[in-house]
């Protein structure tokens, strides 16, 4: 711990990941993590600049439309 920070707690964040399965995003379970899938914003961004659409589920059709409009413009 750092000096004077005593009573300071680091709070974990929890991992938002693609559920194949499910065809979902959801919080990333170590139990299952073969159902998985971790879509980097570098990976999506270039899924957008080359056209390709995201998973089902991955994000809402209208905003991917957006998104890869913006990218494709570029």
């Amino acid at each position: 711990m750092a000096p004077g920070l005593t009573k300071f707690e680091i709070i974990p964040f929890k991992v938002a990941a693609y559920n194949k399965a499910e065809k979902r995003m959801e919080l990333f379970d170590e139990k299952r993590k073969q159902d998985f899938e971790f879509i980097s914003g570098t990976k999506m961004r270039g899924f957008a600049r080359e056209g390709v659409s995201p998973p089902d589920g991955f994000m809402a059709p209208k905003a991917w439309k957006v998104l890869s409009d913006f990218y494709q413009k570029k």
